[in-house]
């Protein structure tokens, strides 16, 4: 087992354990971490901030000109292979995003801690895509 897997694999004992001192941590709490590091991930690769709390969305891009900023609700599940993406999610994702004069947009992820990988797909509506990506073409 290579030097960076064995410091991965304690800090991913720490995790879970709180501590190698502390009481052992519920795995709500675990989650929790995750969920953050996916969040704090997602911040830094869109050049946007995590807010605070997850009642409006996880993560909030801004742009200097005002266009094509994102509302960002982030879900990853941990070790699985699928994960279920609900109709709710995506409705209160959108009238958040609408409240605040962003675009909705819908971040998944899949996180195997052990290995320290993650991967993230995002999703965003059909005519925000075209407008955006495909804007040349119409």
């Amino acid at each position: 087992m290579s030097k960076e897997l064995k410091i991965r694999d304690n800090e991913l004992r720490e995790v879970k354990h709180g501590g190698f001192n502390e009481p052992r941590k519920s795995k709500r709490d675990y989650r929790k971490v995750i969920s953050e590091k996916q969040e704090v991930a997602i911040a830094k690769a869109l050049g946007g901030r995590v807010t605070k709390g997850s009642k409006h969305g996880d993560v909030e891009t801004t742009t200097n000109s005002g266009q094509h900023e994102l509302l960002i609700e982030a879900k990853t599940v941990i070790g699985n292979k699928e994960i279920k993406i609900k109709r709710e999610y995506l409705e209160k994702i959108a009238r958040e995003a609408s409240v605040k004069g962003k675009e909705p947009a819908f971040v998944f992820g899949f996180s195997e801690p052990i290995l320290g990988t993650s991967q993230y797909w995002l999703a965003i509506p059909i005519s925000f895509a075209s407008e955006v990506l495909f804007k040349d073409k119409l």
